[in-house]
Formats: structure tokens, sequence, C-alpha cells
């Protein structure tokens, strides 16, 4: 048999995995705790190491057929498992009819062991190929009975997860996988039929679901869905220019400086992006992103090979259940990131999945007797593009070293960490020394950006926000301005300059500012707890802003005079005797009668004053 080179595309693949697998280790120096990486940062390693020492095992024989019969009755398991707890877990979204369903088979005791049910999909999605392929595979009639015995069960457990983002991520793979069939074995007029088949069924079906609309459930819940995690992934990537190179750290840090940095609010709200690729992105930084591209672009790449070149021998069934079962999950993983959540269970078995495919295309290709031969043409091709390899590396480190944008970009990254490190409410129990020297560092490194780049958004953001905290409103209100001129969008850079309007008394143009935000009614809340925090605090003054701005955000109609009479308290409390008398007037001109307000002028020893219309935002 004849000996057969390492394909360039498994090259690159695995030295992809290693920078991959390093930038994940990386990731403990930036993460804020680093307790919260440690799993992940393991399972990430580990699931690396599985890929290496499963292609080295598999690809020399045929052990490939006993592991993935192996992994399909640990998955067979699992399925039954998962349909016996179905009625304990109290999945809220799941239509009823497939509720009914699951309570009806869930034949076991409740174990109290709660099982996402995307993370459930996750598996289900990379293993019903394989168990597929296995049952395509095998010529004794009776193994095909249990392989089709397991493929329904687990098709069912499938169904009960009613992961919308898995059913798309199979369904798409699916397509893909019949449309490689159908390049090895139609010719061209039959491939026309077969693709314009699938191009008309899918048209078929959105065309149905546009016209049904919300009238649907499924489509109701998943444009609600889609709403939601779009704005997820607009602040998420935010964030992620905030921490560019470094990355937040993986595993459990999002939660909190999502809600801190993005939301700019103190209690976890998101606990994971809900997207793959932003997952890399923020827990590994840009390196680890673009590895992380670069392997699975790389793998296709030697998928492409294997599908083009192998053509005596056709490659194994299980070959094609694996790089099915990756698309899948890689589409999946578009709208959600269970591999990162559930990282030590779900990211291992991606790995293997690809290490099966891998290993499966190296046998075939040995087994086609295909030898690449290298003529002095060759050699010559290659020498030239190992010289071109070098200048692009030389220009672009060159560019990278030069370019103001991403100079700036590095100095903030290093200024939001020290920031991160710094904040007392992720991190409570640090020395007050600590946090100023954190603090310091901060600052240092924003301005160092801003003297780089005056005009870059995140650092002007970020330091801005700093000054905010500080009390310095009228040095962060021009920062501010700068970046929500970059980032008219993006939630920090709207409240961040929202609240400095409003601290400083400019509580039109923060209300109108505030108004541009996805959920008004959540921020009027969120005004109310700012109101009573700074009353605590005895700043009454910053009390009765906030009051006053909610009051504008809601457009003048509260309906609970108590509320403006308070308003008025606060400025009187603060010293503000006119604008309580304004606020006292506003509200006897729509109950004359109010104790309340009378009560305020009269300890005023002021009068009732007219009060002109109130004025809306853009007026």
């Amino acid at each position: 048999m004849p000996k057969l080179r390492l394909s360039p595309a498994l090259l690159v693949m695995n030295t992809a995995l290693v920078i991959y697998a390093l930038t994940a280790m990386m990731s403990l120096r930036t993460a804020y705790n680093p307790a919260l990486s440690e799993s992940t940062v393991a399972a990430i390693v580990g699931s690396v190491l599985v890929y290496f020492l499963l292609v080295l095992v598999l690809r020399r024989s045929h052990r490939y057929y006993v592991f993935a019969a192996l992994i399909a009755i640990l998955g067979a398991g699992f399925s039954v498992f998962f349909i016996s707890q179905f009625e304990y877990q109290g999945y809220v979204e799941t239509p009823a009819i497939l509720t009914h369903l699951g309570q009806i088979t869930s034949i076991g005791p409740d174990l109290g062991l709660f099982i996402h049910p995307n993370s459930a999909a996750t598996v289900f999605e990379l293993l019903l190929p394989i168990v597929v392929a296995l049952m395509f595979m095998t010529r004794d009639w009776k193994k095909r009975v249990i392989w089709i015995g397991v493929a329904l069960v687990m098709v069912y457990a499938f169904a009960l997860t009613y992961s919308r983002g898995a059913f798309l991520g199979l369904a798409v793979a699916v397509l893909v996988g019949l449309v490689a069939f159908g390049l090895r074995r139609f010719t061209g007029r039959q491939m026309l039929v077969m693709v314009g088949g699938i191009v008309g069924v899918v048209v078929l079906i959105a065309a149905v679901l546009l016209v049904l609309g919300t009238q649907v459930p499924f489509v109701a819940s998943l444009v609600g869905v889609t709403n939601t995690r779009l704005e997820l992934y607009r602040n998420s990537l935010g964030l992620a220019g905030d921490y560019l190179f470094t990355g937040i750290g993986v595993g459990d840090t999002f939660a909190m400086m999502y809600s801190r940095y993005s939301l700019m609010i103190f209690v976890p709200l998101f606990t994971y992006t809900h997207n793959l690729l932003l997952a890399v992105l923020l827990g590994q930084g840009i390196v680890g992103l673009v590895a992380f591209v670069v392997v699975f672009a790389t793998f296709y790449l030697f998928v492409l090979r294997v599908l083009w070149i192998v053509r005596v021998a056709k490659p194994s069934v299980l070959f094609h259940g694996a790089w099915i079962g990756v698309t899948a999950t890689l589409v999946h993983g578009l709208t959600d990131a269970r591999q990162y959540v559930e990282s030590p269970f779900n990211l291992p078995l991606l790995f293997m999945m690809m290490a099966l495919a891998v290993s499966t295309g190296i046998y075939a290709l040995r087994e086609e007797a295909f030898e690449e031969r290298e003529t002095n043409f060759v050699r010559g091709w290659r020498s030239l593009a190992l010289a071109g390899v070098v200048l692009v590396v030389i220009l672009l480190g060159g560019y990278l070293f030069f370019n103001k944008p991403l100079m700036a970009a590095w100095h903030t990254n290093l200024g939001a960490v020290d920031e991160s490190r710094a904040d007392t409410f992720i991190r409570p129990l640090m020395r007050p020394d600590d946090r100023a020297a954190y603090l310091a560092n901060a600052r240092s490194e924003y301005a160092l950006a801003l003297a780089i780049d005056a005009d870059f958004p995140a650092a002007n953001r970020r330091l801005g926000n700093l000054e905010v905290d500080a009390g310095a409103y009228d040095v962060a209100i021009p920062l501010l301005e700068k970046a929500y001129a970059a980032e008219p969008h993006y939630q920090a850079s709207i409240k961040g300059l929202a609240l400095a309007y409003m601290w400083v008394g400019r509580t039109h143009d923060a209300a109108c500012l505030f108004a541009t935000l996805t959920d008004v009614d959540e921020m009027v809340e969120e005004l109310y707890t700012w109101q009573n925090a700074k009353h605590e605090q005895k700043q009454d003054l910053l009390s009765a802003y906030a009051l006053e701005t909610a009051a504008i955000l809601e457009g003048y109609t509260q309906t609970n005079m108590d509320v403006w009479v308070l308003i008025g308290d606060r400025y009187r409390e603060a010293g503000e005797p006119e604008q309580a008398q304004v606020w006292y007037s506003r509200v006897l001109d729509n109950d004359e009668n109010h104790a309340g307000a009378l009560a305020g002028l009269t300890a005023l020893a002021l009068e009732r004053v007219h009060v002109p219309d109130a004025v809306g935002c853009g007026e």
C-alpha cells in the first residue's frame, strides 16, 4: 500500500488546533476569576488532545467502526435517559402535544438532574447521522433492525428537545450531504433536478410560514427568540471589541461582564452568547476565533478532497455521517453555543466526530492508492508559495504594528482587563489598594489609546464611563459623545451618555436617548432603582434627576401623582426650590386638591405657578 503524505489541509488544521488550545489556556490570565474558566479550558484542551489521539489510532485500521458503534450505543443510552426524565424537566416552550407524549414516556423516577434541551439536541444532532450510517453499512439484518430502533429512539428524543436551532442545523446538514452525494453519483441534469427540488421545497415552506406568520406557535416563538438574539449578538460584539485581543476568558465569565459593560446593569441577565463564534471570540479573543475558523475551514477542505479524489474505493458511510453531524452542530452554533456551556460534555463529542471523519477520510485515500508525486514544477510552486506566505506575514505584521486603530484597540483591551479586575460588583472582596492600582492602570491604558487615536470609540466610552463612576460628569460627557457618535446603536454607548446627561441635570436629553433603547419600560424601572439608590446615598438632587428623567421617558403619563410629588420633594431636599415648585404645580394641574403638592408649596412658602406644556423628544 503506497505511502500517503499528510494533506496540507490537515497540516494547517493541526497547527490551528494547537493555537486554538493555547488561546484557551491563555484566557485564564484574562478572566477576572480564573476559577470560572478552568473547566471550559480543560474541556477545550482535552477535546483537542482527544482529536489527535483518535486520528492517530483510528486512521490505521477499521477500528473506526467499533468506535462509532460504541459512541452510538452511549448516545442511545443517553436518549433513553433523556426520555425517561422529560416529565421532570419542566420545559416551558415545548408544545402541548410533545409535552403530553413526553409525560407518557417518562417512565423513570425523578433523579433531580436538569438537562438543557439545547444541550441534549447538540448530542443528538451529532450522533443521529452516525446511527443512520451504521444502519446502512451493516449487512446483518438483525444488527440493522437494532440500529433502526436506536435511530427511532434518538429521533423521538431529538423531537422532545424542541430545539429549533438544532432542527435547522440538522436539516441544512442533510441537504448539504444530499448535494455532496449527488455530485459524486448524478449527472449534471440529475443534479439540476435535485437542487431545484430542494430549493423549491425550502421556498414553499418559507412561503407557508410567512403567510401563516404568528398564527403558528412555532413561528411566533421563533420571531420572539430571533429579536432577542439579534440584540444579544449586537451587544456581545460591542463587548468583544473592548477585549479584542485577549477576550474576557472562557467559561462562566460572560454573565457579569455582559451585564456590567454592555447592558450597564448590576445583575446578570444572560449567561452565555447563544452563538458559537461569538463564544470563541469573547472567550479567547480574535486569535482564538481565527484559529477556530481555520480549523473548520481546513476540515471541510479535507472533506472536499476525499469527496473529489476517492472514486474507486468509496469512503466509509461513517465518513459521511461524521462530517454531516459536524455540519449540523456548526449550523446550530450560529444560534446557540451549548458546546461552551456544557463544554465537558458537548465539546469533546464534536471533536470526536471530526476525528472520525478525518480518520475515515485518510483511510479512504489510502485505499484509493492515491499518492502525490513531487515534480520540479510542484517543488518550484511550493517554494514560490512559501516565499509569498513569508512576504504576506511581514506585510501583515507591519500593518498591524503601525495601524493606529489596532494599536488603540490593544491599549483599550489592556485597560478593559484591568477595569474589570477592579470592578467591585464582579469582584466584591477586592482590597481598596488593589482596586485603585487596577483603575489607575486602566485609565493609563485608555489615555494611551486616545493619544494614538483620539476618536477611538471603545476607549472614549470606557474612560467616559469611568469618569461617570467617579462623578466627573462634565469630563465624561465629551468622551461619551464621541463614543455615541461612532456607536449609536450600542446599548453601552446609549446608556453611558444618557446617564451622564441625567446626572448633570440634562434630563430631557437623557430621556430622549433612553427612548432609543429596545426595552423602554425596563429602563424606566431601572431609573426608579437609581433614584432610590441616590436617595439612600444622600444625593437627593441626583435622585430628583432620575425621577424626572423617568417621568419624561414615560411621556408625563404617570397617573399616580404621588410620584410627581416625590420629584418635588427630592428637589426641595436638594435645595432647588424653583424646580420643586414646578413639579408641585404640575401635580396641581392634574389634581387641584392634592395634599402632598399643597404641603410642599407651603413648606417652600411659594405659590403655584403656570407650567408650560411638556416638550417631547425632537421638539
